[in-house]
């Protein structure tokens, strides 16, 4: 077969093992909300997980791209780490941080407010927590910093929540930092 009739054949062969939504991104899947999926992006859009059309497209503020089932820790897990104290709250968040940035390629991006947390954590947290923990390593790296932003200090708080805005942005612009 000629060079591109063999190609046709190929893309023809491609086109019909595949559904169509597969084979394209709508461009509500370019919003706001999907910035950095699935390590950065907002929690999943209800319309578009429920009934697969979202009437805000590319202005909603929620991820359209499918996620795994999303982790959060339950009301006792919670509760567990609101009783630890800042300091062994973030020593026990600190390594999931690290290793769902590093995963993800942000290690370097994020380092500075790694070292922030560091100054701040205590380095002997209860090694009782592997429940927290196993759920602790499910969660994106949004879902990790949400909870410093909802469990540390104000300054850190805020640090997290800038360095989460800043990422979500780079990544809609394909920059990094």
């Amino acid at each position: 077969e000629p060079p591109m009739e063999a190609l046709t054949t190929v893309v023809q062969a491609a086109v019909q093992s595949q559904q169509p939504e597969e084979m394209f991104l709508p461009l509500s899947h370019f919003n706001p909300g999907s910035r950095g999926h699935p390590e950065l992006c907002k929690r999943p859009c209800v319309y578009i997980s429920g009934q697969g059309v979202c009437q805000l497209a590319g202005a909603c503020e929620y991820c359209h791209y499918q996620h795994r089932k999303v982790k959060s820790l339950e009301k006792r897990q919670r509760e567990i780490l609101k009783n630890l104290g800042v300091g062994r709250i973030l020593s026990v968040l600190l390594p999931h941080i690290t290793t769902r940035a590093e995963t993800a390629g942000l290690l370097q991006r994020i380092n500075p407010l790694l070292r922030q947390i560091r100054a701040i954590s205590t380095p002997n947290a209860p090694t009782d927590l592997r429940p927290v923990g196993r759920t602790l390593s499910r969660m994106p790296l949004a879902g990790l910093l949400a909870l410093v932003q909802t469990l540390a200090p104000p300054d850190l708080a805020q640090a997290a929540q800038t360095t989460l805005e800043a990422m979500r942005a780079e990544s809609a612009t394909g920059q990094r930092r």
